[in-house]
């Protein structure tokens, strides 16, 4: 009898995984956000704080991410994800402390969050190819060894950071000049 529930479930599964025969090719990956998950006593389950540079502002500008080669849109939000959005928060030298999502493969587009956010439903993919204000906006970035609900609560910690050089920071971008 002890076998007869392991050699059961082991028969619904393989039934469960073969039952399609179709291989399915993953979707866009979901709209970035930013979010504060709880705490955990470690931080390694949760959002760390990313500061960012970019060549000129675009911080109320939509954010969407493209593949590396900058060819492909992999995902862009709803128009109801920006209804309440926040904007980045403007720290020391030029540095933005992200709370959207932002990646090295972020592109803004040329539409206001603002307007975005009145859209009834989200432009095709073509046009948000024809918006896009640049493929390389960003000069600097960099992941805190912060969460992003600390950095959040105290900005004044990430221009720590600034002022020591990023120092104990990962560099996730920075443009060579």
């Amino acid at each position: 009898m002890k076998h007869i529930i392991p050699i059961m479930a082991a028969s619904i599964i393989a039934s469960a995984c073969s039952q399609s025969g179709k291989t399915t090719q993953p979707g866009p990956a979901p709209a970035p956000t930013a979010i504060s998950m709880p705490s955990t006593g470690s931080n390694a389950a949760r959002p760390m704080a990313i500061v960012y540079s970019t060549d000129r502002d675009y911080t109320a500008l939509v954010p969407i991410v493209m593949d590396d080669s900058r060819t492909r849109i992999v995902s862009y939000p709803d128009p109801k994800d920006l209804r309440h959005s926040a904007l980045p928060t403007p720290l020391s030298d030029g540095y933005l402390l992200d709370l959207r999502g932002i990646s090295p493969n972020t592109v803004f587009l040329t539409i206001t969050c603002a307007d975005y956010a009145a859209m009834p439903s989200p432009p095709s993919p073509d046009t948000l190819l024809a918006h896009i204000s640049s493929l390389h906006p960003f000069t600097a970035m960099y992941t805190l060894p912060i969460t992003a609900a600390e950095a959040r609560r105290d900005p004044s910690l990430c221009d720590q950071y600034i002022a020591n050089g990023f120092k104990g920071c990962k560099e996730l971008l920075k443009v060579k000049k």
